[in-house]
């Protein structure tokens, strides 16, 4: 420790010990003073006791400094200098000799940070300003370059968002879990590192060199409550520990996996644990899960890909968004996007709304829902073009394609848009796909089943019978095209490049984004959902609530899925035929015999479409614990 006028930077070390201690005690001969806010602290009370915070800066006074001998020494010839030789053991990862690099995240709440033993890449990009340009060669041998040096060529694509002017070099971080530029910085002479072992001794040491990181940009989305990544997270975890366990016993205590693992619910750990254990109950009455006699234990090899270390990760910067959330009063998720749709119901007072915005915002901004967009964006360039490609082909495709390659006018058919309340064409479609709208294939396949779909409703009377064939055709190119693309497309809607992607969002959110579509779909067919779009009034009906004891309509439905109340698409067709009953309950006697034929159709129509998002809705639910 040393009396210093510059700024501190603090580190811990798990293995100072190992040094002379005579190097780095206190001796009673020497005056030691410390100070914090301007006041010299006590000896006798603890920092606790004198309130000094948590993450404060205190100033150090002694009169004489212990240098330690082996700080900037490098390991022997004959040890790794790095992995997979170096690094082994934890006490490796000490800062007691070899050089220190300090980055500092300018971001207030950076999206994920690695732990402790996790490796980053560093690199210098540059970007060749011709293919005659050598200054990258040069660059390699400069001692002040930071890492590897990867040169551009002339149109390479920047490894970024922005550009790389040529000429010019940007340092990076990258690691599994994101990439981000490093600015490095002019030491300060003054500054030095604070370094706390765990036995609670300080000490000074050089700071060898000192970065910026920038902005992140995420290469895999962290965790969402609720999401179906989050539960195989969870249950990896716990698997991982179980099986453990099992190379040392052949039991487990079951109240000692539920209060380690008290987020899985009973049902699910019961779930998996049968996989590879049997529960019974000891010679005490205590309930115990025994290892199954042919069960085999995974080697650890095979645990560690369970639950990999950028999992980890995500599931802490999650707890970490969580936290933030809990600490400003918020404890109930919703899509932003809902948020946005409830202010414009909210009164027109200042308050409410100033509290709406605020929980709007902070939706906003959480780890997961950040981290998802950027994911979902970068991705969907990618995906833009393979669909491009797709629509393209269709196209082409004239003889099939042809009377759908426009919208209709309503100067060719005046009765089309009566009929047809969603139009759709592959002109539109491609225009939606360039402006990158679509976020997977399910999407795109919808609009071009939506032209199927328009072209039965206008000629179901036989008015055109040569166009809906056609209409049927094309979406069976379609989907031949999304199945010959299908490896292109996964790896599209998933992520680029070998970097674990933790997607959807949410299960339950999932599932209600589908349903809503569903639900809007019934909507617009006017036609048919009219009569049911909005809740029936005592004025228009004075004995419908005598009657009908659980009234229900579109509208109600509609808000039911945006507050993510149906956990499955059961619920949700149950509503749609409670639509269906009341109709038939309050028109039995022939008051309004053509209202239940279209609460007949409504349903029909609802059926279809479960049908035809059944895929969908088959993954959204798997995440749902029921």
């Amino acid at each position: 420790m040393a009396e210093s006028n510059g700024s501190h930077n603090e580190s811990s070390s798990d293995d100072e010990e190992e040094y002379d201690d005579s190097n780095r005690d206190f001796k009673e001969t020497e005056a030691v003073k410390m100070f914090y806010m301007g006041k010299e602290l006590e000896d006798e009370n603890s920092l606790a006791v004198q309130n000094v915070q948590p993450n404060s800066l205190v100033h150090l006074v002694r009169t004489k400094v212990h240098l330690w001998p082996l700080a900037q020494k490098l390991p022997g010839e004959n040890k790794a200098l790095r992995p997979p030789g170096a690094f082994k053991r934890k006490a490796d990862l000490s800062t007691k000799d070899g050089h220190v690099f300090l980055l500092e995240y300018c971001e207030e709440r950076p999206l994920m940070l690695s732990n402790a033993g996790m490796g980053a890449n560093l690199c210098t990009y540059y970007q060749k300003s011709s293919s005659e340009d050598q200054r990258g060669n040069l660059l390699r041998n400069q001692s002040d370059t930071l890492g590897n040096v990867m040169i551009l060529e002339p149109g390479d694509k920047s490894p970024f968002l922005g550009e790389i002017q040529p000429g010019c070099c940007q340092s990076s971080v990258e690691t599994n879990m994101y990439k981000a530029p490093v600015f490095p910085h002019r030491l300060q002479s003054t500054d030095y590192l604070l370094v706390r072992s765990p036995k609670g001794k300080l000490s000074l040491r050089r700071i060898d060199k000192i970065a910026v990181v920038g902005q992140q940009e995420p290469r895999m989305e962290v965790m969402s409550p609720g999401s179906k990544n989050l539960q195989t997270y969870l249950v990896n975890r716990m698997l991982v520990y179980v099986y453990r366990e099992f190379m040392k016993s052949h039991s487990i205590a079951a109240d000692e996996l539920s209060f380690l693992f008290s987020n899985l619910t009973d049902a699910v750990v019961r779930r998996n644990m049968k996989l590879c254990a049997g529960l019974k109950r000891d010679k005490n009455g205590q309930p115990c899960w025994y290892k199954r006699p042919d069960f085999q234990v995974p080697p650890e090899n095979e645990l560690k890909k369970l639950v990999a270390p950028e999992h980890v990760c995500s599931y802490e910067s999650m707890l970490a968004g969580l936290y933030r959330l809990k600490h400003l009063g918020i404890t109930r998720f919703t899509l932003p996007a809902s948020i946005s749709a409830a202010l414009t119901q909210l009164p027109d007072e200042a308050i409410a709304l100033a509290a709406a915005s605020h929980i709007e915002r902070e939706l906003q901004i959480t780890p997961w829902n950040l981290s998802s967009n950027f994911v979902a964006c970068t991705n969907q360039v990618g995906l833009a073009n393979i669909l491009e490609t797709i629509v393209d082909t269709l196209r082409l495709k004239e003889e099939v394609s042809g009377l759908f390659l426009k919208p209709v006018s309503k100067k060719d058919a005046p009765d089309y848009f009566d009929i047809v309340k969603r139009p759709m064409d592959l002109s539109t479609i491609r225009d939606k796909v360039r402006k990158i709208e679509y976020r997977n294939r399910e999407q795109f396949r919808h609009d071009v089943w939506q032209i199927q779909l328009n072209a039965h409703l206008y000629n179901n009377n036989g008015r055109n019978p040569g166009i809906p064939p056609l209409a049927d055709q094309l979406l069976e190119i379609c989907d031949y095209l999304l199945e010959d693309y299908g490896d292109q497309l996964a790896e599209a809607e998933k992520g680029s490049g070998p970097y674990p992607t933790v997607s959807p969002p949410s299960s339950l959110v999932g599932l209600a984004n589908i349903l809503e579509t569903i639900v809007d779909t019934l909507r617009l067919k006017e036609e048919v959902s009219g009569l049911f779009l909005k809740p029936v009034s005592k004025k228009d009906a004075p004995d419908y609530f005598d009657i009908v004891k659980r009234p229900m309509d579109l509208s109600t439905i509609r808000d039911k899925v945006r507050k993510i109340e149906y956990r499955n698409r059961e619920q949700f067709r149950h509503d749609v035929w409670q639509i269906q009953l009341n109709a038939h309950l309050y028109n039995n006697n022939g008051r309004n015999p053509g209202i239940p034929p279209l609460a007949d159709q409504l349903l029909e129509i609802c059926d279809y479409l479960l049908e035809d998002y059944g895929d969908q809705l088959a993954e959204a639910e798997k995440g749902i614990d029921r």
